[in-house]
C-alpha cells in the first residue's frame, strides 16, 4: 500500500509510479491513448524509470506527473528548510535522474512557502553517489556497529 498524503508517497519512485498510473488511468478514462501508456491492461507495468525517461524525450504528460511530485518535493523540503535551516540537501534516486524535471516545481513552492533567510542558507543538490547511496549507508550503519562492539 503506498503512503498517500505523505512525502514518501509522492516522491518515491514508488510514490511516482502510482502517481502516473493516476495520471494514465484519468487520460484512458478520457479516450485518450497517452505514448507512456496507450493501453488500460499497461498500467501495472508503469515504473518511474518509464516516467523518467519519457519526461527527458519531452513527453508532455510524463512531464506533468513530475511537475506535480517536483511540487511535493517542494513542500516537503519546505518543511525541512524552516524547521532544521540545513546548510545543505543531499537527495538520491529519482531526483539525481531527473533533477531538470523535478526541480523547476520543487524550486517555485519552495521560493514560496519558505522563510527568506533559512532559504537563502540552504542548497538542495543530486547526491553525486547516485544509485550507490543506499549500498554506501547500508554499509556504514553495519561499520558503525561492528566498531561499536568491538569496543564494549
Amino acid at each position: 500500500m503506498e503512503k498517500w498524503g505523505r512525502f514518501e508517497g509522492f516522491c518515491s519512485g514508488g510514490g511516482i509510479a502510482q502517481l502516473a498510473r493516476m495520471f494514465l488511468l484519468q487520460e484512458l478514462q478520457r479516450g485518450k491513448k497517452p505514448d507512456l501508456c496507450p493501453h488500460v491492461e499497461q498500467l501495472d507495468t508503469i515504473t518511474t524509470a518509464d516516467v523518467g525517461r519519457a519526461a527527458q524525450a519531452g513527453d508532455p504528460l510524463a512531464l506533468r506527473i513530475l511537475q506535480a511530485a517536483g511540487e511535493q518535493l517542494g513542500k516537503g523540503l519546505s518543511i525541512v528548510i524552516d524547521l532544521l535551516n540545513p546548510e545543505r540537501i543531499v537527495i538520491g534516486s529519482i531526483f539525481a535522474r531527473c533533477q531538470e524535471q523535478l526541480w523547476p516545481a520543487a524550486e517555485r513552492v519552495i521560493a514560496e512557502e519558505t522563510l527568506p533567510a533559512a532559504r537563502a542558507a540552504c542548497s538542495v543538490v543530486p547526491c553525486a553517489l547516485s544509485e550507490s547511496v543506499g549500498d554506501i549507508a547500508a554499509l556504514t550503519v553495519a561499520l558503525y556497529y561492528q566498531e561499536k562492539e568491538n569496543h564494549i
